[in-house]
């Protein structure tokens, strides 16, 4: 249970899931990942929004799911990166829509228990 295993409580599980089902198909749900935050906000043309969570994955694992889903949905990879910290690997990707209106970051880190944060930034406009 996401809400038990984050001591999240279980009307914010609630309207994490419910925020995350807008959120552009390649920003899915990563499989067997905890959903820790899930956030959007649209002004006017633009949309923002932020998908953070912990996996027992590595970061290559996390990095590559991703990739897949960001090319499959037409998306240009500008950047793959990945590198280390204190705790072990890093990884980021960088990638554009086709009509270069929206942007989507991930960032990949093991963190000291030698679990994976992963937080996806994505913004987008309509013309």
């Amino acid at each position: 249970d996401l809400a038990a295993a984050q001591k999240i409580s279980v009307g914010k599980a609630a309207a994490m899931a419910a925020t995350a089902k807008r959120f552009p198909a390649y920003v899915s749900a990563y499989p067997s990942g905890q959903t820790t935050e899930a956030t959007m906000q649209s002004f006017g043309p633009a949309t923002i929004g932020s998908y953070e969570f912990l996996t027992s994955d590595g970061t290559d694992a996390v990095s590559s799911y991703y990739e897949k889903k960001f090319t499959a949905a037409g998306l240009t990879i500008g950047a793959n990166n990945s590198g280390s910290n204190d705790n072990g690997a890093t990884a980021t990707l960088v990638a554009t829509t086709a009509d270069s209106l929206g942007t989507v970051t991930l960032n990949a880190e093991t963190q000291s228990g030698g679990k994976v944060k992963v937080t996806i930034g994505f913004t987008s406009a309509k013309p």
